[in-house]
């Protein structure tokens, strides 16, 4: 992407910002002196590089908070655990905070920021290509990374759950994926009740994988009797939030 482009692009998003979030493509047109054809090209080209990111992860908030606190309920202090940069994942690792002393490895500089603030936690953020649409870190330098760590825990946001498994539809955050639930002493998949039976077709591999699922509704029937048959265990997140203690 040229210079002149991206500086169109930000142009759009300031201005985005300045009629409070959101505007008719004319209106923008006309603010910008461009074309509507411009302005649609370049909403587009932005929504793939972060804003879309933002959206997802301010999708379903209520049940990825409930779900980041039920896992911050089961991770115990001095922990430590992989984080992968879902936007569950995100949620989990607001509610980490409240621990003490967890060792946190992963690849989002989203949970890094969350988390390294607090001096109680050490937090060790893996290299590699960086992604503008997630602020990832992905590639074989970040999956040699990961290999290095074994730790007590492995947090991986799936993007859908069906009788076959879990999946996503990202193929480098699912070799990320992987990578965690190879080196990882235990595996806990975190999807709300919206990825139930929706078809992410890039597998994660064997879901006995997984020791449990945190999720915010109970699953329907087939994956709730295909979960059993997995060896992996469904927990329902509280209705309320609750402090952390």
């Amino acid at each position: 992407m040229g210079e002149h482009s991206s500086h169109r692009e930000r142009a759009t998003l300031d201005m985005l910002r300045a009629l409070g979030g959101s505007s008719r493509t004319a209106e923008l047109a006309n603010a910008l002196n461009v074309s509507e054809e411009t302005v649609r090209r370049n909403v587009k080209r932005l929504a793939g590089q972060g804003l879309a990111f933002r959206a997802r992860l301010n999708a379903q908030k209520g049940a990825k908070r409930r779900i980041g606190q039920a896992v911050a309920a089961i991770i115990p202090n001095g922990a430590s655990l992989f984080l992968d940069t879902g936007t569950t994942s995100i949620y989990v690792a607001e509610a980490l905070a409240a621990r003490k002393n967890l060792t946190i490895i992963t690849n989002s500089l989203e949970v890094a920021w969350r988390l390294g603030r607090d001096a109680a936690h050490q937090v060790m953020l893996a290299g590699g290509a960086l992604r503008a649409s997630d602020g990832g870190a992905y590639g074989a330098e970040a999956m040699d990374y990961l290999r290095r760590f074994t730790p007590d825990f492995a947090i991986v946001s799936v993007a859908g759950i069906t009788v076959q498994g879990f999946g996503q539809f990202d193929a480098a955050e699912a070799d990320l994926g992987r990578v965690m639930l190879a080196q990882a002493r235990t595996a806990i998949a975190v999807a709300d009740a919206t990825k139930f039976e929706r078809n992410a077709p890039i597998s994660l591999g064997e879901p006995g994988q997984f020791a449990l699922l945190v999720t915010d509704q109970p699953a329907p029937e087939p994956i709730a009797k295909a979960a059993l048959h997995w060896g992996v265990d469904l927990h329902i997140a509280p209705p309320k939030l609750k402090d952390a203690k």
